[in-house]
């Protein structure tokens, strides 16, 4: 290589950070299409995390802690960024995630009003690992699946899962966006 070029963009000036909570993996993707229709490339994460996760986590680390009264089914954490000043990002995910919530889409939603609560929205997902590892369970997979077959794919996991290991769990976060769980 004799040369190489680096493009760089600004850094964001606006940082949203949200969590909702739904029923189906079905809500978690459609939610997920109306905020890439609606924010475009302002979508930073969405992550997945159902409620298996979520308590292996809560019971195992110290630090997280859960900010809705209860651990739903599913939770997305969702992160949104931008780089102008000029544009409203917290009215944006707030028109996004109300109308979610008056069609019955999700549950509930938190949306984080300073870093501290950014962060503690993120706690749960950045100590899963650790959580997992201490909970001691040592098999783990990062499976990629097309969006339009990851509610199928949750489905027949649980179900196999059951029909195997009576008392087996099924774990899931990840990417939703990406594929990933």
């Amino acid at each position: 290589i004799t040369a190489a070029s680096l493009k760089v963009f600004p850094a964001p000036r606006q940082r949203e950070s949200a969590m909702v909570s739904f029923e189906q993996v079905e809500s978690a993707l459609t939610l997920l299409t109306r905020l890439r229709a609606s924010l475009g490339d302002r979508l930073l994460s969405c992550e997945i995390i159902n409620r298996a996760q979520v308590e292996t986590v809560l019971t195992h680390m110290e630090g997280p802690s859960w900010p809705m009264s209860q651990v739903p089914p599913w939770a997305l954490i969702i992160e949104v960024t931008e780089t102008l000043d000029s544009y409203s990002l917290r009215d944006a995910l707030e028109q996004v995630l109300g109308e979610a919530l008056e069609e019955g889409l999700i549950d509930d939603a938190v949306l984080a009003s300073s870093t501290a609560q950014q962060e503690a929205l993120w706690s749960v997902r950045h100590n899963v690992s650790e959580a997992n590892k201490r909970a001691g369970y040592g098999v783990t997979h990062d499976t990629a699946v097309p969006l339009s077959g990851q509610a199928t794919f949750v489905r027949n996991v649980g179900r196999r899962l059951g029909e195997e290991f009576a008392n087996g769990q099924m774990l899931i976060v990840g990417h939703i966006g990406d594929g990933n769980l």
